[in-house]
C-alpha cells in the first residue's frame, strides 16, 4: 500500500502496510487507516518482522 486508495482494503478487514514513498505522506496514510506506515523499505529486517507478525495473526 502506498496510496490512500490502497488503504480502502481496510473495508474488507485487511490490515496493510503502507509505504510513504509516493505522493502521500505518512500522516495521510495513517489517517486513511493503514495498520502500519513506513517511510520507505530501507529497513528490510524490520519489514520482515512486521510481515511475520501479520502472518502469525
Amino acid at each position: 500500500m502506498d496510496d490512500h486508495v490502497d488503504v480502502a482494503a481496510l473495508e474488507l478487514d485487511v490490515d496493510g502496510i503502507a509505504v510513504a514513498n509516493g505522493v502521500h505522506s505518512q500522516t495521510e496514510l495513517a489517517r486513511a487507516g493503514a495498520a502500519v506506515v513506513l517511510p520507505d523499505l530501507s529497513d528490510t529486517t524490520g519489514l520482515i518482522g512486521l510481515l511475520e507478525g501479520f502472518a502469525s495473526r
